[in-house]
């Protein structure tokens, strides 16, 4: 017997002729002046800074290197990585439990102090989260930064035969920089100037499925925390909507361009 089958479906739309003989791009062409370069250099010399000892007597100042012993105690008893010999801290770099480094500003070396902290809410060893711990410290050395000097020997910590080879290195990084960001520029641009010239109707089917692609990126991007997708459907809106319809748009277009070009 003859078997008859019923289909529907999408077809996709006629694209129209595009005239792109008025269209014309600009493209930037960056150099990376001195200046640029100075100050990348300064900011590689902060980065590298190292620590000098201060004089004798003197106290810890935000920012300085500390050298402690430490042994932290819950409820009288020691717990398991709360102690540490000879450990270098910078105060200010937020590196331990928040209100640690504040209370050891003023100390000097010789000097022991009991610093009183709670371990946040969120802390990752759940058996210390919200806890009140008492670090017993003895202060071994302060130390002051000092920026390290921009030589030679400078350049070859950073893996640069000199000074010179370094600054040829980050001017070629930053101009590779500029050429992108100039790359950037010009193709949104371009779509811009394409997205104006065209319009035509889009499948229904492609614009929503965009659309929610679009929705859930953005979902993830504002919840980096979230790494699978077994949450929630995201709504998409018109915002989104809107976006989509552009993209099908342009991928439509860039794709008949693409294939008339082939022919």
């Amino acid at each position: 017997d003859d078997v008859e089958v019923n289909m529907t479906y999408e077809a996709l739309p006629a694209i129209p002729e595009v005239d792109l003989s008025g269209v014309t791009l600009e493209k930037l062409v960056v150099k990376a002046e001195d200046e640029a370069v100075t100050e990348a250099l300064e900011n590689l010399a902060e980065n590298a800074q190292d620590f000098e000892a201060r004089a004798e007597g003197a106290a810890a100042e935000d920012g300085d290197q500390v050298v402690i012993d430490f042994l932290g105690k819950v409820d009288g008893e020691a717990f398991e990585g709360g102690a540490a010999d000879d450990y270098p801290l910078v105060l200010g770099s937020n590196s331990f439990i928040p209100g640690f480094e504040e209370q050891l500003v003023g100390v000097k070396a010789g000097d022991e102090k009991d610093v009183s902290v709670t371990f946040p809410e969120e802390y990752q060893a759940e058996h210390l989260a919200g806890k009140e711990a008492v670090f017993s410290c003895t202060i071994k050395e302060v130390k002051a930064p000092k920026a390290a000097e921009i030589n030679d020997e400078m350049a070859k910590k950073f893996g640069a035969d000199d000074l010179e080879a370094l600054k040829v290195q980050i001017r070629e990084r930053l101009e590779a920089e500029y050429a992108g960001a100039a790359r950037a520029v010009m193709k949104r641009a371009t779509l811009d100037k394409l997205d104006e010239l065209v319009s035509f109707d889009l499948p229904p089917s492609l614009v929503e499925a965009e659309a929610k692609q679009i929705a859930h990126q953005l979902w993830h991007e504002e919840h980096p925390e979230v790494e699978g997708h077994d949450h929630a459907e995201v709504e998409t809106t018109e915002e989104h909507t809107k976006l989509a319809e552009r993209r099908v748009r342009l991928g439509l277009l860039l794709a008949e361009l693409g294939q008339k070009a082939e022919e």
